[in-house]
């Protein structure tokens, strides 16, 4: 079973604003239980991976705890929707200011990234070997100033020469 990006304490802490454990209002296993914030990371997994795998195919999945940042944050972001989607049953909608921050928001930040609009700093070349080259070429002009441009004559005679043959 692999293990979810993000964390379930982040995700307690943030579903209580902070409170310490010891506040009232700390939303402990009877008012969120453990396993719906594990639903909610498996589910914020999934997506992260679908959404990126084709983008990052040397990265993803990342294991636990090595995830970048954004991704770790993305993760309890998606989970948060998840469990606000489930404790808010019914066909009422969920709150938009809650669906437009953990919901639609990293959404949108993962289709950024499988479409290189945005990059993760912890990936140093995130197009790998996508990138190259479809022609073996040289370029016919020397590089000199734009009043002397010229071709290169060592590549003109390169290329009579393989004419003549």
């Amino acid at each position: 079973m692999p293990e979810y990006y993000g964390s379930s304490g982040d995700l307690r802490s943030d579903f209580s604003a902070g409170l310490p454990s010891t506040h009232q209002n700390y939303q402990g296993e009877d008012e969120l239980p453990g396993n719906l914030i594990e639903r909610g990371r498996r589910n914020a997994y999934a997506l992260i991976n679908a959404k990126l795998k084709v983008a990052y195919p040397n990265n993803v999945p990342w294991a636990s705890g090595s995830e970048p940042t954004l991704i770790y944050e993305i993760s309890n972001k998606l989970a948060m929707c998840f469990v606000y989607k489930r404790k808010n049953p019914g066909p009422a909608p969920i709150d938009k200011k809650v669906k437009a921050e953990f919901c639609d928001e990293p959404e949108k930040q993962l289709d950024a990234l499988a479409k290189f609009d945005m990059q993760l700093p912890e990936i140093e070349n995130p197009l790998g070997d996508r990138v190259y080259h479809s022609r073996d070429f040289t370029p016919v002009f020397d590089v000199d100033s734009e009043l002397n441009q010229s071709p290169s004559s060592e590549l003109l005679d390169e290329i009579s020469d393989e004419r003549d043959t």
